[in-house]
């Protein structure tokens, strides 16, 4: 399965360049799509091309099927990396798990991502080399 060497790009830019690499037109995305869809609905080249163009924001199930149908882990995707970490934290879902999650975290971690300090360790602002204030 192809990692993305990309792993902090937005999912339309990654999954594009990847649909490209294999040569892929949105038909045969999308039929690829519906092929690994339990349901068998798929997404359909519309919807995919909305979404690669980034005109619409993909949620979990849709990047699964995507990152599957262009032999793709779905961590590939920061996208489906933020929603884990989101799906977590969410005490709607599960108080104690959340509690146990945040406890996990730690507070030094917490307080950096709540105040936008959080290490982008190897990059800049402008996204090359190592940032040095």
């Amino acid at each position: 399965m192809f990692i993305s060497s990309q792993p902090d790009r937005p999912f339309a830019e990654v999954a594009t360049s990847r649909k490209r690499a294999l040569g892929l037109s949105f038909r045969q995305l999308a039929r690829r799509t519906k092929d690994l869809d339990d349901t068998g609905r798929g997404l359909s080249s519309a919807y995919l091309v909305q979404l690669l163009n980034g005109n619409e924001h993909p949620v979990p199930r849709n990047i699964t099927l995507t990152a599957h149908a262009l032999d793709m882990a779905p961590e590939a995707f920061v996208e489906y990396r933020l929603h884990q970490i989101r799906d977590a934290l969410d005490e709607r879902v599960s108080f104690e798990r959340a509690v146990h999650n945040l406890d996990t975290l730690g507070s030094d971690a917490l307080a950096r991502l709540a105040t936008g300090n959080a290490p982008r360790e190897g990059r800049t602002r402008n996204g090359r080399g190592v940032d040095s204030g």
